[in-house]
C-alpha cells in the first residue's frame, strides 16, 4: 500500500515553503475571501504574494503540519482537536476551508509532481478526506 506520509516527506517537505506558498496562493485566487484570515498580508493583492516572506512562512507551516498529520496514519484525533480549537476559535477559519485546500493541494501535486503523485493520489485523497472529516467532527466539539 502506498504511504502518503513517505511521499509527502520525500516530495513536498524538502521545499515546504515554496510548495506551501503556491498552494496558498491558489487558494486565495480561487477564494479571495480566504485572504481575510491572514492579517499579515490580507491587504496585499494576490498577484503580489509570490515574493512575500509571510506567505512562504505560512505555506511552510501548512505543509509541515499536514506532514505531521499524515505520519500519524489516521491516529490523529488529539492533534485534530487542538487544530480545530485554534482554527475555529482563534483564527476563525470555517471548517469548509479544509476540503477546499486539500482539493487545491491534490491539483497542485498532480501538476508539479506528476507520475510520482499519480501512484499515491488515491491514498493521499483518502488521507485528506480522513483529516477533513476528523476536523469537521472536532469543530462540533470545540
Amino acid at each position: 500500500m502506498a504511504c502518503p506520509a513517505k511521499f509527502w516527506e520525500e516530495n513536498v517537505v524538502p521545499d515546504a515553503a515554496e510548495h506551501g506558498k503556491n498552494i496558498l496562493i491558489r487558494l486565495y485566487k480561487e477564494d479571495p475571501a480566504a485572504l481575510g484570515f491572514f492579517p499579515k498580508y490580507k491587504d496585499i493583492p494576490v498577484s503580489e504574494l509570490g515574493n512575500n516572506a509571510d506567505v512562504k512562512e505560512q505555506g511552510a507551516v501548512v505543509v509541515k503540519a499536514l506532514g505531521e498529520l499524515l505520519k500519524l496514519k489516521g491516529q490523529h484525533e488529539s492533534q485534530l482537536h487542538a487544530m480545530a480549537e485554534s482554527h475555529k476559535n482563534t483564527y476563525k477559519i470555517p471548517v469548509e476551508y479544509f476540503p477546499k485546500i486539500f482539493k487545491i493541494t491534490d491539483a497542485y501535486l498532480q501538476e508539479k509532481v506528476g507520475a510520482a503523485y499519480a501512484a499515491i493520489q488515491a491514498a493521499m485523497n483518502v488521507a485528506f478526506d480522513q483529516i477533513a472529516d476528523g476536523l469537521k467532527t472536532q469543530y462540533q466539539t470545540v
